[in-house]
C-alpha cells in the first residue's frame, strides 16, 4: 500500500458502509482504552450491544497513575469509577497497565509488548481503539502500540475499529445504532463523576451520538456510535504513514 492509499484508508469512507460490527456469538473483542472512561465514552453502547449477542468483551486500561495532581487520590478515584462503570456495562474481563496519564510515549516499547501479549492471550476477532487523529497524545500512542503489536503477532485476520471520543472521525464506515443501549451507556458515563465535574463528559458524548444519529437520516435512531473499520494490514500501513508524516 502506497502513502496515498494509506491516507485514503484513514480519511475516506471506502466502498462499504455497514451498520453492524464484524463479530458474532462466541467471538472476542479487545477494547483498548488509554484512560478510564474512554471505553465508555467511545464504545460503551457497542459493548452493551455485543454482550447482549454473547460476544466476549475484554478491556485494557493503559493508564492508571495520574501525573497531574489536579485532584487528591485521583488515580484511586478513577479506578473506582471504572469498576462502577464496568458493572453497569456488564463485562467482567479487564486489565490495568497503570502507566502515567499523559506519558505513554515514554513507555512505547514496553507498551508495544504488552499489547502484543494481550493479542495472543485474547485472540480477538475485533480490536477497538481510539481514533488515530484524536488529539490526546495517549490516544495516538495507543494506536502506534497496537500497530506494532499486530505487526509482531502477524495476525492478519483481526479487524481494527477506531472509535471517536473528542475528535469526530472523517468519514467513518460503520454506524452503530445504540438507541436501545444508550440508557446503560449514560448510567456508565455518570459513574465517572470526577471527570464529569471537570470536563462535562456526558453532554459532549451525548451531543456527538445524537449528531451522528441525525446525520444518519434513519428513522427512530436517537443515538449512534461510529467506527472506522480496517483490516490489520491496512491499519498497520496507515499508522506507519501517519508516523512518517509526523516526523
Amino acid at each position: 500500500m502506497d502513502e496515498k492509499t494509506a491516507l485514503k484508508a484513514l480519511l475516506m469512507p471506502g466502498k462499504n458502509i455497514t451498520y453492524t460490527l464484524p463479530v458474532s456469538k462466541g467471538d472476542t473483542v479487545l477494547v483498548i482504552s488509554p484512560h478510564p472512561d474512554d471505553e465508555t465514552l467511545g464504545c460503551g453502547g457497542a459493548i452493551v450491544k455485543m454482550l447482549s449477542s454473547s460476544v466476549d468483551v475484554a478491556v485494557v486500561i493503559l493508564t492508571g497513575e495520574n501525573s497531574g495532581g489536579r485532584i487528591k487520590n485521583i488515580s484511586r478515584i478513577r479506578k473506582e469509577e471504572f469498576m462502577k462503570a464496568r458493572a453497569v456495562l456488564g463485562y467482567s474481563t479487564f486489565e490495568f497497565l497503570d502507566y502515567p496519564d499523559g506519558q505513554l510515549e515514554s513507555y512505547q516499547e514496553k507498551l508495544n509488548e504488552q499489547i502484543h501479549r494481550l493479542l495472543i492471550k485474547q485472540a480477538p476477532k475485533l480490536v477497538l481503539t481510539p481514533y488515530l487523529l484524536d488529539y490526546p497524545i495517549d490516544h495516538q500512542i495507543a494506536n502506534i502500540a497496537l500497530a506494532q503489536a499486530l505487526k509482531k503477532a502477524m495476525q492478519t485476520d483481526i479487524i481494527i475499529g477506531m472509535y471517536e471520543i473528542w475528535t469526530p472521525q472523517t468519514n467513518p464506515n460503520c454506524y452503530l445504532n445504540i438507541t436501545g443501549e444508550y440508557p446503560k451507556k449514560r448510567m456508565a458515563m455518570r459513574c465517572y463523576q470526577s471527570q464529569e465535574n471537570y470536563y462535562k463528559l456526558i453532554d459532549k458524548a451525548e451531543s456527538l451520538s445524537t449528531f451522528r444519529a441525525k446525520l444518519s437520516m434513519r428513522q427512530k435512531v436517537e443515538h449512534m456510535e461510529c467506527f472506522k473499520l480496517l483490516e490489520s494490514n491496512e491499519y498497520i500501513k496507515m499508522v506507519e504513514v501517519w508516523k512518517k508524516i509526523q516526523s
